[in-house]
């Protein structure tokens, strides 16, 4: 009942009650539904809703967490049996959430949930590899497992897959557990099989069954390796070719260690493939040997190992030849190959590039002597290539040449030398000269006339001064041996003879000296000599061309002429005659002859031409002078006026006549002639003195002044 009251201001005014009815009905409720655990695609129980409500209508509604596994996302009423599914791997829970809502007079209310699960397992399977290679006599050591925990196995085994001409042996059946682990023995040649099948089965409660699961064990057998050839001897420096097969079906591998087992040998190694190629070296003097263990796989089995011994030889090898240096026509040396290899054979090949030599292109073993030629003129070179072969164990083994040489030198050489024809006291000199080359050639030589100036031998060029103190050209034979030199060895050639003439000198006998006077005629001059054989010729020269003769000449003679000396003294013209010596187209001068010759001049009176002098009084040695010293005079004198006495009709050197005048104007002519000293007393051109005779006494007149 509701009695209503209305307030206004301080006034409450109360109305009339009413009356009606609250119904409090009561939430929904559910029974809690039993969860549920079942095997994945099996049916589950129907979910039968329950309440304790009671006076009105319980409804249900649910909810499902996980869709996709048989029963919807959500729903109303009960849950219907359904076939539940699982694919997966771990257990799966649906979580299931039904909400009661309660009905009544119009009203529903609902209630609190419940939750419930229906968990479904997986179906187990084995999740572990389906197959698995062993190698025969190992054990299987298979682990079975499964995504789904809890899971147990059980198996059941057979040969699946016999092998050829054998079976797989060592296991059992049935078996249970997680553990596959038996020791399997193939016995055949080809692979075999063994199989497996596996049953899981879920973990309890629910113990669902699982699929069954095959597992293939397959057994290797056991490889073997077959090598060709079974053993193998190389050179140092070649490959192994060893091919490896098997007499295994399937694939085969082959791998192999390499050991030295004798000698010293490199390049080996361990490796794998179906051909052993390793170049192997031995650079020692005796084989040796490397052991291949090889060992044969099937699926990383190894099979039964086998040995291959290759023997590695030492490459041939010969010892350094000697080079030879011989001469032409002569005999080289034998040569004997020789080596250091030891335990099998070497033999010898060789070539040589230049046959001319005397020796063929090519041949095997030591090379005898033989007669070396070279008819050339300068050195031959053969080079000769010797190659050894090492043979051992039907192995012939090429090794490194040696190269060496045979010199033939050529005969030694002398070019013809020039006969020579020389002056005495020149430098003799003689060069000698060869057409060989590529060496050297010396020469000796002999002499059969040292009066040359030459020795009686010597080697070398020949360089002297050459003498002949004679008076006719002297002969010298000589004869020079040449020798050619090269590499150590030296070669005698033939001589050659030439001859070596000294010429004496020229030589001029003195013509002697001549005086002659001024323009008068010299004496023919005949140059003579001692020389004899040859021919002797001279020229001359002359200082003073003033005398009439020119500067210079030649010829036997110099003939007369008519000489001059127009001076006061006289004039002395040198002559150097030089002789000179012509044999053998040479001409040999010879020591000069000087000799002279002397003009003298023509003498003249310088002195007075005239004079006066008293009579009966001495003229008072009127000395006569001339141009030329030495002059001498003569005169003669004639009374020439008047008549005077006492002058000398004729005499010499000074006058000084007491002359008298016997009369008036008497004269007396003096006539001298100037002669020039000695040797030659050239006369020179008279002179006339007058003299005048004075006489003071004249017919009692004293009219001089005497």
């Amino acid at each position: 009942m509701v009695t209503p009251t209305y307030t206004n201001g301080d006034a409450s005014c109360v109305g009339p009650t009413k009356t009606f009815t609250i119904t409090i009905n009561p939430v929904g409720q559910v029974v809690q539904p039993a969860n549920q655990e079942l095997c994945n695609n099996t049916s589950t129980t129907l979910v039968t809703f329950a309440t304790t409500n009671t006076g009105g209508t319980t409804t249900y509604n649910w909810t499902n967490n996980r869709s996709g596994h048989g029963l919807a996302t959500s729903g109303t009423g009960d849950i219907p049996a359904f076939t539940a599914t699982n694919g997966g791997t771990s257990p799966l829970t649906l979580t299931l959430v039904v909400t009661p809502t309660f009905t009544n007079g119009g009203t529903s209310c609902a209630g609190t949930t419940k939750t419930f699960t229906i968990t479904i397992n997986p179906t187990p399977t084995v999740n572990s590899a389906a197959t698995k290679t062993i190698c025969s006599n190992a054990a299987v050591g298979y682990t079975i497992s499964s995504l789904t925990t809890g899971t147990t196995f059980a198996w059941t085994a057979s040969v699946f897959t016999a092998p050829t001409g054998g079976t797989i042996t060592g296991f059992s059946t049935p078996g249970s557990g997680s553990t596959i682990n038996p020791t399997l023995v193939n016995t055949g040649t080809s692979t075999g099989v063994v199989r497996y099948i596996i049953t899981p089965t879920g973990p309890s409660t629910t113990n669902c069954p699982g699929t069954t699961f095959n597992f293939d064990v397959t057994v290797q057998p056991v490889a073997t390796v077959i090598a060709t050839p079974s053993a193998q001897t190389i050179c140092h420096n070649s490959a192994t070719n060893i091919a490896l097969t098997s007499g295994t079906t399937g694939t085969i591998s082959y791998s192999w260690t390499a050991a030295l087992t004798s000698g010293t040998a490199g390049g080996f190694s361990g490796g794998s493939g179906t051909t052993i190629a390793q170049t192997l070296t031995n650079t020692t003097t005796a084989p040796a040997t490397v052991t291949y263990h090889i060992t044969p796989s099937i699926g990383g089995c190894s099979g039964t190992p086998l040995d291959v011994i290759v023997t590695v030889n030492p490459a041939g090898q010969v010892n350094q030849p000697a080079s030879q240096v011989i001469c032409n026509n002569t005999a080289t040396a034998a040569v004997s190959f020789t080596t250091n290899n030891t335990v099998g054979t070497t033999t010898y090949t060789w070539t040589n590039n230049t046959t001319s030599i005397g020796l063929g292109a090519s041949g095997s073993g030591d090379i005898a002597s033989f007669t070396a030629t070279n008819s050339g003129s300068s050195p031959v070179i053969a080079t000769i290539v010797v190659t050894p072969h090492f043979d051992n164990g039907g192995s012939l083994c090429a090794g490194s040449t040696k190269t060496f040489t045979i010199t033939v030198n050529p005969t030694g050489e002398v070019d013809q030398p020039a006969n020579q024809v020389v002056c005495n006291s020149a430098t003799g000199a003689v060069t000698f000269t060869t057409g060989n080359t590529g060496g050297s050639t010396t020469y000796t030589w002999t002499n059969d006339n040292t009066a040359i100036g030459l020795g009686a031998s010597g080697s070398g060029n020949i360089s002297f001064t050459a003498t002949n103190v004679t008076t006719a050209p002297i002969l010298a034979n000589i004869v020079v041996t040449p020798t050619f030199s090269n590499g150590g060895t030296s070669c005698v050639g033939p001589t050659k003879a030439f001859t070596i003439t000294v010429n004496p000198s020229g030589q001029a006998n003195n013509p002697g000296n001549q005086t002659v006077c001024n323009n008068s005629s010299t004496a023919l001059i005949t140059f003579s000599t001692n020389n004899t054989v040859g021919t002797t010729t001279y020229s001359w020269t002359n200082n003073t061309t003033s005398i009439g003769l020119a500067a210079n000449g030649s010829g036997p003679t110099i003939p007369a002429f008519t000489a001059l000396n127009t001076g006061t003294t006289p004039v002395v013209a040198t002559i150097t005659v030089t002789p000179t010596f012509l044999n053998g187209s040479i001409s040999c001068q010879g020591p000069t002859q000087n000799f002279t010759i002397t003009v003298n001049p023509t003498p003249t009176v310088t002195s007075l031409s005239s004079m006066s002098v008293c009579s009966g009084k001495a003229m008072g040695d009127y000395i006569p002078t001339s141009t030329v010293a030495g002059t001498t005079f003569t005169w003669i004198a004639q009374n020439t006026g008047g008549t005077v006495t006492g002058y000398t009709p004729n005499g010499s050197g000074n006058i000084n006549d007491i002359l008298v005048n016997t009369g008036s104007g008497g004269q007396v002519n003096y006539i001298i002639t100037p002669t020039g000293p000695s040797p030659t007393y050239c006369v020179g051109p008279t002179f006339d003195l007058q003299v005048n005779v004075i006489n003071c006494n004249f017919n009692g007149f004293i009219c001089c002044y005497c």
